[in-house]
């Protein structure tokens, strides 16, 4: 990624940090390199995760428990019209892989229809071709179909660019999509009853990448985080569109390809990662380690924010540990991206670069962490206290307010909202989402006032 284009992501506006990008695996920098944007490139950054992690068959990191496999979902929110759907853009990324499948599918099954009956006059079982995604509008009898043609133990990828399918497969009465998206997280062992075969027990692995409007995602919560559903994501807010003006035509001169295409065409090198872990034995993945340092880090990270979540509200400690996990299974990905170990390799230690990625991909799951369970779990809000705003908080009020950032009357509203509603007001601002969450985390805390 050039000079230029770093500098273009230091703006105000900016959700993630600005050294993030450089961190990043060389594949995943000439991909966002392609969007001009900056919340553009942000929403398909998160896209890539879940969609890139399907390639890396047989890949796991360590857990207290067990192995796990690098299962990332991702929740992608926005307004309508602001770049969000560049999160879905990522699924071009497998188009290659998936032609490629398809045309060799079509050789099998020529040949299996061709080849004659043995003496028995019996004859090898018809050839299945591998899903790369399994679709929310199919029944729970089409899942389990598409998740036998693969291995056990590979992680299946479920896409959803408008959230209402989401909600309609929630509502499902048989084998809703909640159950198999909390077992999917994990791998636990969920049942399926098909017409066929009966029950059957499968071990899941699902990454999902889900993309809507903040009204679609909590329809789809069915604005309850008790049973765990909505904890599985780590989440990424889209700025508010903005009103500019957009021409429908090409730039003059010589028509550049479209992002589809450049996507598309980076294809062959994400199916060369693929291949070379799809052929790895299943029954030796490799492992991906982390160094004594990093373990310190993390830990020490991942408690500190622990205790934090839990004075916000207690459901919030699942949401924390589970966002932990999701660090290091992106910064798992981000190391074998950037490697690409031979399918030989039994184990690859992360590189500190991919390890610092995800740890600042972690600082603004944290932050949104907060923003989507408010909005999830409208009842955790406190309505009976009115909150007097500190000093401290106001003069950075006016300090935003002197810089354009925030509108003008802001002081003044402070001092009139009840908690809830400021809680609520923040969350719309156009304002980067570390100054948020800081207000809220650390201010917003004690209902009389008195800043921690």
């Amino acid at each position: 990624m050039t000079t230029s284009i770093v500098e273009q992501l230091k703006g105000v506006q900016a959700s993630l940090p600005s050294g993030l990008w450089t961190c990043l695996p060389p594949l995943l920098q000439t991909a966002c390199g392609y969007y001009d944007q900056l919340h553009e490139r942000e929403a398909f950054l998160h896209g890539a995760l879940p969609v890139l992690s399907r390639i890396c068959e047989n890949v796991v990191v360590p857990g207290r428990d067990m192995d796990h496999r690098l299962a990332i979902q991702v929740y992608v929110t926005g307004d309508s019209a602001s770049g969000k759907g560049c999160a879905d853009h990522a699924n071009a990324l497998l188009e290659v892989i998936m032609k490629t499948e398809e045309e060799q599918g079509r050789i099998a099954l020529a040949k299996w229809h061709a080849a004659e009956p043995d003496e028995d006059g019996i004859k090898p079982p018809e050839p299945m071709k591998h899903d790369m995604r399994i679709s929310l509008r199919s029944t729970p009898n089409t899942w389990v179909r598409q998740m036998r043609k693969n291995p056990e133990g590979v992680v299946h990828l479920l896409t959803d660019s408008e959230g209402d399918t989401l909600k309609s497969a929630g509502n499902k009465e048989h084998g809703n999509v909640r159950s198999l998206v909390k077992k999917g997280w994990a791998g636990e062992q969920a049942d399926f009853t098909t017409k066929e075969d009966g029950t059957m027990h499968h071990r899941v692995w699902l990454s999902a990448m889900i993309c809507s409007t903040q009204q679609a995602l909590i329809d789809a919560m069915h604005g309850d985080t008790e049973d765990g559903f909505s904890n599985r994501y780590v989440y990424h807010c889209t700025p508010p569109a903005q009103p500019v003006h957009i021409s429908p035509f090409p730039p003059p001169g010589k028509r550049p390809k479209s992002t589809h295409r450049k996507l598309f065409n980076l294809g062959t090198e994400v199916q060369q990662i693929h291949n070379r872990q799809r052929n790895r034995n299943p029954h030796d993945p490799l492992m991906v380690t982390f160094t004594a340092e990093q373990q310190r880090k993390h830990n020490t990270s991942a408690q500190a924010k622990l205790v934090e979540a839990m004075d916000e509200h207690p459901h919030l400690g699942g949401y924390s540990k589970r966002m932990h996990q999701t660090v290091l299974r992106t910064a798992a990905l981000f190391a074998v991206l950037r490697a690409n170990p031979s399918e030989n390799a039994s184990s690859l230690v992360c590189d500190d670069l991919s390890f610092h990625a995800a740890c600042l991909l972690r600082e603004h799951w944290f932050t949104t962490m907060f923003d989507a369970f408010l909005l999830v779990t409208p009842k955790a809000h406190k309505t009976d206290l009115r909150m007097n705003v500190p000093e401290d908080v106001r003069k950075l009020v006016c300090e935003w307010r002197l810089d354009g950032i925030m509108p003008a009357q802001a002081a003044s509203k402070l001092q009139m909202m009840t908690e809830p509603h400021i809680r609520h007001w923040l969350s719309g601002l156009d304002n980067p989402a570390a100054a948020i969450g800081k207000i809220q985390r650390k201010y917003l805390k004690n209902l009389k006032g008195n800043a921690l």
